[in-house]
């Protein structure tokens, strides 16, 4: 990953009944890609010898219309996993829109400078910047991965607001809000993470460390996330937390955790399931044994068969099957 190994995937989301203002469609559509790679480190203890990057390069330039705004989306590909500032110049005004793919349940967030960000982190924000001829750095752990240029242009009519408010958006059903939910004793964990293993245990393939109900919701407390940042695979948490933890925002929805202290999370285990892996996001860690996975199953959950069409897109030309080719 260190020395390049990784790419952005973006998928759309599927048409929703929500009907947007035309200026909040032209603001999604006004986009920018900002993917940080971290400091070099080796996997040894030794100090960091190389700094951070944007989009593959020491300090990308965009170039942003004044008063024009812009949807950022920033990706954070950083082996070493722990939290991190992402740092916006004063030259620019940038509001949280979304976490790890999922939208805020309010659009946009108050503005900000600075976000503290773990290692594998997605964040989209707000970008508007008033003063033609600025030049404004966004710095990650201290290094400006990019500047913005503010130039010149023809301005539309984007905006992230709904008529000057926030909004609230449409989400999937498998993101309904879990905070009011009863979560009986046998869906609540507790998980601990060091840098070799989880709850005790070390990575084994074979041995998962539980079974987990499909189609219920699930509470976990998690521990030493802020030296060691816990990342679920499949399903996104919602914190549970009241007042939030650290950086993660009481009632909002992230793939991982990394906080002080422990944090209470839920999470709908909903439309897919089998073995779901979990693991600390310092990779040395995760490389280490800090790695596991839990066995979701239920009477009504699809089966992820080799021969199975449970999760394929529906058409025949995708179910249609590769004949082999003759030797």
């Amino acid at each position: 990953v260190q020395g390049g190994a990784f790419g952005l995937l973006i998928v759309e989301d599927a048409p929703l009944k929500q009907k947007l203002p035309k200026a909040i469609e032209l603001w999604q559509k006004n986009e920018k890609i900002l993917v940080v790679t971290g400091k070099e480190r080796q996997y040894s203890r030794r100090k960091h010898s190389g700094a951070a990057r944007g989009n593959g390069v020491l300090n990308d330039q965009f170039e942003f219309v004044a008063n024009e705004w812009y949807r950022l989306r920033v990706s954070i590909v950083d082996p070493d996993g722990h939290p991190k500032p992402l740092t916006f110049g004063p030259a620019c005004t940038a509001h949280l829109v979304a976490r790890d793919g999922i939208w805020r349940s309010t659009i946009p967030a108050p503005a900000a400078t600075k976000y503290e960000l773990p290692g594998s982190a997605r964040a989209d924000f707000a970008v508007q910047c008033v003063h033609k001829g600025a030049v404004s750095p966004i710095l990650f752990d201290g290094d400006v991965v990019a500047s913005i240029n503010v130039v010149a242009g023809a301005q539309t009519a984007a905006s992230p607001f709904d008529n000057g408010a926030a909004w609230e958006p449409e989400r999937s059903a498998y993101l309904a809000d879990t905070l009011e939910a009863s979560v009986p004793a046998r869906n609540q964990y507790r998980v601990e993470t060091t840098e070799r293993a989880i709850n005790g245990l070390e990575w084994d393939a074979r041995v998962p460390h539980r079974e987990v109900a499909f189609g219920e919701v699930h509470e976990w407390t998690l521990l030493m996330t802020h030296h060691h940042p816990f990342h679920l695979h499949v399903y996104h948490m919602q914190v549970a937390t009241p007042g939030g933890c650290g950086a993660h925002e009481y009632g909002e929805w992230y793939d991982t955790i990394a906080a002080e202290g422990a944090c209470r999370v839920r999470f709908r285990s909903a439309d897919v399931g089998e073995r779901v892996v979990f693991h600390c996001h310092v990779l040395r860690h995760e490389d280490g044994g800090a790695m596991g996975w839990v066995d979701v199953q239920g009477p009504s959950m699809p089966k992820n068969l080799a021969d199975g069409t449970d999760h394929l897109c529906a058409g025949p030309a995708l179910h249609a099957r590769q004949q082999p080719v003759p030797a």
